[in-house]
């Protein structure tokens, strides 16, 4: 009796380790998955971060053209996937969506996003090493993120141009024969100052030619005035004045006292004088980059560039347009800045006219505050990731 009852004791041992063997092979490969899962998710929300960003930024320099944005997203997106996740279908067309306020839309949208599937419904859901024990062959996996434009109060990196804003006045309201009818802004004339409307450059003055720099005393309204101003804000430290230090800042994207930020209210320091030797020369340097770039009336964009996003090339610079409306006496006294905006800088003449197409405002190394969009009439834009699955 006392053998049966040991060979029962082995056998209901055996049994339970046999149980308890395949409780822990099961942990162990829920384990192993968990953690592969785990490391292709991240994978996967590498790609829908990327794929989203890239999205919002065509967002922002191309407006509205939709098909545009999502081939950049879908091509940005699978070039941070593998092979084995089979980049065709784990993004398509149909994976970029986008939204207005939260909510989503086709039509003047101001976020991307982006979702990116191994998923069975997508024909390439994640292989399990273990899973099999448990009868479990595969798993879905997804990421999603969204890339929002998002409003800012400022930024650096500007060249050193300040033309006025856009603006309105009545030019035969003073009965001087001086001032009446000559087609220019009259800051002597109290009339014509007081009548000063800005409006500023906004969406609907895509490709607008504007004069950033005057070369000719008869073209500016107040005398020695010919855009060229001095960084960092006088309002903010001391400016610095001088040839050399204006030519680098034309230059240079933000190598010299521009790399400081800016923004609407800024008082800046005028650099009086024509400057028409550093000017020909910062101008000049900035065209033998991109010699071949041209702005297209027909499409109202930058053609020719041998960049392959024109609007990172150097031609397109990010100025300061000052308050017309803020009296400017001759000397070197300070003007107020109205808003920001980006230019394609398109040409100067041999008297130092320096010309530009006004593109949009648009933000680099922004300056980040989301009530500016609630306090201007046209923002200044920045990009960056909104939401994303693992952020809700």
């Amino acid at each position: 009796m006392r053998t049966s009852n040991n060979e029962g004791r082995r056998g209901s041992i055996a049994v339970t380790a046999a149980l308890s063997l395949v409780v822990l092979v099961g942990f162990g490969a829920f384990a192993i998955d968990y953690g592969y899962l785990h490391f292709k998710r991240s994978q996967l929300q590498t790609a829908a971060d990327t794929a989203a960003l890239a999205g919002a930024a065509v967002l922002l320099s191309s407006g509205e053209n939709l098909e545009q944005i999502q081939d950049v997203a879908v091509d940005i997106g699978r070039k941070n996937l593998t092979a084995d996740d089979d980049p065709t279908g784990a993004l398509t067309l149909g994976d970029v969506t986008f939204y207005k306020g939260g909510v989503p839309a086709a039509v003047s949208p101001d976020a991307v996003e982006v979702t990116v599937n191994r998923t069975t419904g997508a024909g390439n859901p994640v292989d399990l090493f273990l899973g099999p024990v448990l009868g479990r062959q595969d798993a879905d996996v997804s990421a999603t993120a969204r890339a929002s434009l998002f409003c800012s109060a400022g930024t650096n990196c500007l060249k050193p141009l300040s033309p006025p804003a856009k603006f309105t006045w009545d030019d035969s309201c003073d009965g001087n024969k001086k001032y009446k009818n000559n087609g220019q802004l009259d800051y002597d004339s109290a009339c014509e100052l007081s009548s000063v409307e800005v409006q500023g450059y906004g969406e609907a003055d895509l490709g607008t030619s504007i004069v950033l720099k005057m070369g000719d005393s008869s073209d500016t309204n107040v005398p020695g005035h010919y855009n060229p101003v001095d960084f960092p804000p006088s309002n903010k430290g001391a400016p610095v004045s001088g040839a050399d230090e204006y030519r680098e800042n034309l230059t240079n994207s933000c190598a010299g006292s521009n790399n400081t930020s800016v923004e609407a209210g800024d008082s800046l320091q005028i650099e009086p004088g024509k400057m028409t030797g550093p000017t020909k020369q910062g101008i000049s340097d900035l065209i033998a980059e991109d010699p071949s770039a041209y702005w297209d009336a027909d499409t109202n964009s930058i053609q020719g560039s041998d960049f392959s996003d024109p609007m990172a090339g150097p031609r397109v610079a990010l100025i300061p347009f000052h308050d017309p409306s803020v009296y400017q006496p001759s000397g070197r006294n300070d003007v107020v800045v109205h808003q920001l905006g980006a230019v394609f800088i398109e040409s100067i003449t041999g008297k130092g006219d320096v010309n530009g197409r006004f593109i949009k405002a648009m933000a680099v190394n922004p300056v980040r505050d989301d009530d500016a969009c609630d306090t201007a009439e046209y923002g200044l834009y920045g990009v960056s990731l909104s939401r994303d699955s693992s952020r809700q």
